[in-house]
């Protein structure tokens, strides 16, 4: 397993309060319902406020003026406001969630589009288990701030904020008393945190990588236990979420730190209060018990929502930090776009130009140097070549999976860049060495690019490529379940199967990237045949090691390091005596590795 510590390395960013701003947003897609919750929020907090104003009227009014009546007026007034405050509460609680999920399902989607969009060079560079975990982990602790945290938070600051005018309005003297731990409160505020912040990046850090080690390790089980890396993984995974541990360990003190913080100011306030509040009862300053009595409420009411901020700070930081790391995502920009004024292809001959094309993934580190070439409609190109010589480049090129740095790639005459991605790729397939299949059936992993297809078509498919009888030879048939990967069916099902699904959409330009290279040599022939119908009319690109596949093709380029050195049919090339003659003398079944390393140390002569 491999460790990333990029992400690791900025986990000391300065916070940013926009970044709040702009999750928040998302709340206001719903702005119905958050205008009402926050009527309710309003409606509570008045309630709440409003309680110990009674209280104070009771024992002013009512206990020292001995007026029964309005001691059991008020007493039934406080009850019917803490039902009103409850009842208020319940239903901004229930709106907010609503609220909430809607900007959890929002924020997933953009997510979502956003990864569909981004071009390949940011998959390439981007562990797919770090973007699993933008969808898990970091979307759940935003949900959790977005529906819970920001629903008390709201409630809590609003409460605050009135439960300190009234007490102002009481005695201003009083009130300002109990100001002198503020400045206590902010630096101890402003500490805890920059703290928490560096912490909670730390640990959103640290789950990512978890999450991409176990990724690894689950995707490559079978090298795993192949190599008996199964101890070695173990202490490497150890490790790595020993250190998350740890984080957030040191996250949740610092969180937690704040409770006996509050705690303990709340019990100097109470001190203030009781000291200065009874002077200026006993020293006749037109302040009543009662007052006091409402001030000792008013702290308690204060403090408890100080104190669910302090717990609910650690949520705000980690949700920050997530934040962070999602907005990163949605804010990556996407490198291979169509033009403001791209229009569709039309519908493809098969025509190919490449004019003098150069490409480089890095900086000053090219692939392809001056690649040209034409493909007639209807014929077969076949590619060979060591690892490294360029070969996939050129057909991810095709497809506009990247853009080139110069020259220019043409279809039926028309500049690929100038055409929309869509109306290109939807016209081509390719099929892979390793073909993908996704959970599901077989019926839906043929069906994959033309989901509106048939069942008529879906078998015709199939029938085509010789795969027909073998599914009806499983249990469920078409609808037998392929699991995650396609683990159920043998390297040249899987192979069918890619094959049946690029047929389906019929597509005018197929490429085959080493296709029938991982097939054993009794499922080749199958292969082959499939392959005869698959590029039957149509503009093939092929790349391929077998001489069963390359022999077929109308034209063939040798490449090495990025260029092109030999061209031609096969007899051509053979009768030639250059590269490609001493790679069919080594033989087209081996690999790339091998072909090269022979081809440099000159044994080609003992080989052959």
């Amino acid at each position: 397993m491999i460790h990333y510590h990029h992400d690791i390395n900025q986990a000391r960013a300065a916070f940013n309060w926009n970044l709040f701003r702009r999750l928040f947003s998302y709340a206001t897609r719903n702005k119905r319902k958050l205008i009402l919750a926050a009527l309710l929020a309003l409606i509570g907090t008045v309630a709440n406020v409003l309680q110990p104003i009674l209280v104070q009227r009771a024992i002013d009014d009512g206990i020292r003026q001995n007026q029964t009546d309005l001691l059991v007026g008020l007493s039934s007034l406080y009850l019917a406001l803490s039902l009103l405050e409850n009842g208020a509460l319940g239903l901004q609680i229930w709106l907010m969630s609503q609220v909430g999920q809607g900007v959890f399902y929002n924020l997933r989607m953009d997510l979502f589009r956003k990864m569909q969009d981004l071009s390949m060079d940011y998959h390439d560079r981007t562990i797919s288990g770090s973007i699993i975990s933008r969808f898990t982990s970091d979307i759940t602790s935003l949900n959790d701030i977005l529906t819970e945290g920001l629903v008390s938070t709201i409630t809590d600051l609003v409460l605050i904020f009135g439960a300190f005018a009234v007490m102002m309005s009481y005695s201003w003297q009083l009130a300002l008393a109990t100001l002198v731990i503020v400045p206590v409160m902010l630096f101890g505020a402003g500490f805890f945190r920059v703290q928490a912040a560096r912490s909670y990046r730390r640990v959103r850090a640290l789950m990512s990588e978890t999450n991409a080690n176990l990724a690894e390790s689950i995707l490559g089980i079978r090298v795993t236990q192949t190599f008996s890396r199964e101890q070695e993984n173990s202490r490497l995974f150890g490790k790595v979420t020993e250190e998350t541990l740890q984080a957030h360990k040191k996250a949740r003190m610092i969180g937690v730190s704040v409770i006996p913080g509050i705690d303990l100011l709340l019990a100097i306030s109470v001190a203030i209060v009781l000291t200065y509040g009874g002077n200026l009862v006993l020293g006749d300053n037109n302040v009543e018990l009662g007052v006091v009595t409402a001030f000792l409420i008013y702290l308690q009411r204060l403090f408890h929502p100080l104190q669910e901020l302090g717990t609910r700070f650690d949520l705000l930081q980690a949700a920050m930090a997530s934040g962070e790391r999602v907005t990163k995502v949605l804010d990556t920009p996407v490198t291979v776009l169509d033009k403001a004024d791209a229009q569709d292809i039309p519908c493809i001959k098969g025509q190919i130009k490449y004019s003098n094309v150069h490409f480089e993934y890095l900086p000053d580190e090219p692939v392809l140097n001056g690649i040209s070439f034409d493909v007639n409609t209807g014929d077969t190109l076949a590619l060979v070549g060591a690892t490294g010589a360029g070969k996939s480049t050129i057909i991810n090129l095709l497809f506009r999976f990247y853009d080139i740095n110069n020259g220019a790639i043409e279809i039926d005459g028309s500049d690929i860049r100038e055409v929309t991605q869509s109306s290109l790729r939807s016209q081509m397939a390719l099929v892979l060495q390793d073909p993908f299949l996704f959970k599901g059936t077989i019926r839906e992993n043929i069906a994959y690019g033309k989901p509106d297809a048939s069942d008529y078509e879906i078998e015709e498919a199939a029938k085509a490529v010789h795969l027909h009888d073998t599914i009806m030879n499983m249990d469920f048939g078409y609808e037998t379940s392929v699991a995650e990967r396609g683990g159920r069916l043998s390297m040249g099902q899987r192979q069918l199967v890619s094959f049946a699904r690029a047929l389906l959409t019929n597509p005018r330009i197929l490429v085959l990237d080493e296709a029938t290279s991982s097939v054993d040599t009794q499922t080749e022939a199958i292969v082959q045949q499939a392959l005869e119908t698959l590029l039957e009319n149509r503009t093939a690109i092929v790349i391929a090691h077998r001489l069963s596949t390359v022999r077929m093709a109308d034209e063939i380029l040798v490449l090495d390091a990025g260029t092109i050195i030999e061209r031609g049919v096969h007899s051509t090339l053979v009768s030639a005596g250059g590269h490609y003659q001493r790679m069919h003398e080594l033989g087209f079944d081996l690999s790339d590795e091998d072909i090269a390393e022979r081809l440099q140390s000159g044994k080609a002569s003992r080989l052959s």
